[in-house]
């Protein structure tokens, strides 16, 4: 069975990567006892076309699937990823699910044994044997040509199936597993069908393969005059209030307009916690008080692991390495005497000379790794043998490279033969470091290290450097408590001085402020900011206008300012009117560029009463996204594809001008669209598009925000 464990691993690249058990445990406790600190009138998480999904039924779901998608240990992030899985699923059993159910349509148990059964390039089995690390299939589970072995897939899950899960508690785990690949197969199922029922209904009319053909295949050819927007001056035409609103007035109900989400936008001023000279000098004066104590100590390890902030700190450094300022110092300093305190980047450091010597500075070599298994006891006198074995297989003649191929436990430098890039002393672990720089280019030995033994051949090393060996106590620069408070009183200042949005935005330009435009319910984090899911809340809890408390993010304090709040529908013409504004002024010049042209009725007629050239473009057919030398002008295209050779036609209200245009050439590509091709292209993401717009429909309300 301990494939089994081996395989619930993999089934990962379905779902989530395994974590911690703290945060089950706090969720354990919350749901097992059947209590919620979320009771009363106010536990609905959600509703779903009518039906009210409450707190606890919620983390229930989210429960089990912890339990079977993850082996019932998970982290906070992992837990909040399968709280967004589990709300999508919901969302699917009450929308796309019961429409499903409405046509008939259903997966059987003998249909998904089929499936498994003849489908050998099905994806969910694919991702569910397949190795996360390689993305390849598991061998035991893959066929010679790559596909996978339906059976042993089967022989596998008989194997599951068949255990005693009280017996063998990897096994229940595992079952768990299996029903969540079911659950995953039959949803496919399902969708298949829907997909196949929807695709058989579509039918290419000839008129349809007609229209096709011409939009993909032919080509046209125009030549243009064009008044572009840009030329004309914007202060002559810009609308006013009353035009804005008649034209919002027109144009509110299109799709454009409908917000398919709550958004909200605000600026923001953060205020960093950063240490001040004080806190810097704070950091020498201790480590000053150290200098002796560190001086007469007897194990210099013990005491940097006691009294610095980076344990194990001992190392051999070239003279190039050390502390810029002290290299002089140290290298003309006797062993034993501490050097500092001294600045280094962001901490403060003393450092006592332990020993001096010369040693190359960077090392090439190549190693065979014997490793310890991974479960039962380790006969450390056996790994040694079997290295000693390979050891002398190699002096005997065998190639080095092909023995690390074939016995390396070393993953990362197996298939190099077990060469490793340059390196410099300290870089490995030190068993297998103090072998390469002890040691000359051509030796070969073997090195016991915590991942086993290692046979080691030095290929090369760089000529040697004078070298010095260092123990050093480092103290991180932090802000002090008092830096945190002065800092604080800073925020909190600001955000009690400013509580009027025009104050806000023009203060806190003065701090730098920034802008989020778009932040949603959803949203985990303010602009990427770690630890703002609280700023997020507050504000899909308070108003446009409101001004924050100072929110703590752990290193730095924000105040925030909401400056726009827009709910899911129609946009109201206060926040559509930015967006207008430039649509009206065009609308304005279009108007003005028409008039000058007067009757003109060609690109030569209106070009000379522009004062413009007349242009060629180059060839463009329907489906193009954009003219060659135009840009995206669709208006343009769709009126030259109406027209015969020869025949011009304007004005034209384009994206970025009023255009008149002449077709000087179209022409047909050869070969057309098939009845069979045009109804594949109809059908291969119908299926798809009809779900998503069953979603889209559902009358879904999402008040997560509230309890995570």
């Amino acid at each position: 069975m301990a494939i089994i464990g081996k395989i619930r691993k993999q089934s990962t690249v379905l779902l989530i990567a395994v974590g911690g058990a703290m945060v089950l445990f706090v969720l354990s406790d919350l749901l097992g006892s059947g209590g919620s600190m979320f009771t009363g009138p106010d536990d609905k998480v959600g509703e779903i076309n009518g039906t009210k999904i409450t707190y606890s039924e919620f983390e229930q779901r989210v429960k089990r699937a912890v339990e079977t998608r993850l082996g019932g240990s998970a982290n906070n992030d992992q837990i909040q990823q399968l709280r967004d899985q589990v709300w999508e699923e919901l969302i699917r059993e009450h929308s796309l699910d019961r429409q499903m159910e409405k046509l008939g349509l259903s997966m059987s148990d003998r249909e998904i044994f089929h499936t498994i059964k003849n489908d050998p390039q099905n994806q969910i089995l694919r991702s569910y044997f397949s190795d996360p690390q390689t993305g390849q299939l598991i061998d035991r589970f893959s066929n010679p040509n790559g596909t996978i072995n339906t059976d042993a897939v089967l022989s596998y899950f008989q194997q599951v199936l068949s255990v005693d899960p009280d017996e063998q508690p990897e096994a229940a785990d595992a079952q768990r597993s299996f029903r969540f690949l079911i659950n995953n197969m039959r949803d496919m199922g399902k969708d298949r069908k829907y997909g196949y029922l929807i695709s058989t209904g579509l039918y290419a009319t000839s008129l349809e393969i007609e229209k096709a053909d011409v939009e993909r295949g032919r080509t046209h050819t125009i030549e243009y005059a064009v008044k572009r927007y840009a030329g004309m001056p914007d202060d002559e035409f810009e609308p006013s209030e009353s035009e804005l609103k008649k034209y919002y007035n027109e144009v509110k109900d299109e799709a454009r307009f409908k917000q398919k989400e709550a958004i909200r936008s605000v600026e923001y001023v953060i205020f960093d916690v950063v240490a001040t000279p004080a806190d810097t000098q704070s950091s020498f004066d201790a480590l000053k008080e150290m200098v002796q104590p560190f001086s007469f100590a007897t194990d210099d390890t013990l005491f940097v692991n006691e009294n610095g902030d980076t344990p194990f700190n001992v190392s051999w450094k070239a003279v190039y390495n050390l502390p810029e300022g002290q290299d002089s110092a140290i290298m003309t300093a006797d062993t034993g005497t501490v050097i500092g305190p001294y600045l280094n980047d962001d901490r403060v450091e003393i450092s006592k000379i332990l020993a001096f010597k010369t040693a190359p500075d960077s090392v090439r070599a190549r190693h065979i790794l014997v490793g310890f298994p991974q479960e039962g006891e380790v006969d450390s006198a056996e790994i040694r043998n079997i290295a000693d074995s390979l050891k002398t297989s190699i002096e005997e003649g065998a190639d080095f490279g092909m023995i690390s191929r074939q016995f390396s436990a070393d993953q990362s430098s197996r298939d190099e033969g077990g060469e490793l890039d340059w390196f410099t002393e300290g870089t490995m672990v030190k068993p297998f470091n103090d072998y390469c720089f002890e040691n000359k280019t051509g030796d070969m030995g073997i090195v016991a290290t915590r991942f086993g033994f290692h046979i080691i051949e030095i290929l090369d090393q760089t000529p040697d450097v004078e070298k010095v060996l260092l123990a050093t106590v480092d103290d991180f620069i932090e802000p002090s408590q008092q830096t945190y408070q002065s800092v604080y009183s800073e925020a909190n200042s600001f955000a009690i001085e400013n509580k009027s949005a025009d104050d806000f935005l023009t203060n806190g330009e003065l701090y730098g402020s920034r802008t989020a435009p778009t932040v949603r319910k959803s949203d985990r984090q303010l602009d990427g900011i770690d630890n703002s899911r609280e700023v997020v809340r507050w504000i899909y809890e308070n108003e446009a206008g409101d001004v924050s408390k100072v929110f703590d993010l752990q290193g730095e304090y924000m105040v925030v300012l909401i400056t726009e709040a827009r709910e899911k529908g129609r946009l109201p013409f206060e926040i559509a009117k930015d967006g207008l504004i430039t649509e009206l002024t065009n609308k304005k010049k279009a108007a003005k560029a028409i008039e000058e042209a007067g009757n003109a009725a060609t690109p030569q007629e209106a070009a000379q009463k522009w004062g413009v050239q007349v242009e060629n473009a180059e060839p463009f057919t329907f489906n193009d996204f954009s003219i060659p030398g135009l840009g995206a002008e669709p208006k343009v295209q769709g009126k030259a594809f109406r027209l015969e050779s020869g025949e011009s036609a304007g004005p034209i209200e384009g994206n970025s001008g009023v255009f008149f245009i002449t077709l000087k050439m179209s022409q047909d590509a050869p070969g057309g669209a098939t009845r069979q091709e045009l109804e594949q292209m109809m059908g291969s993401n119908a299926a798809t598009r009809a779900e998503q717009a069953i979603k889209e429909r559902a009358s879904v309300k999402d008040n997560r925000i509230k309890f995570y």
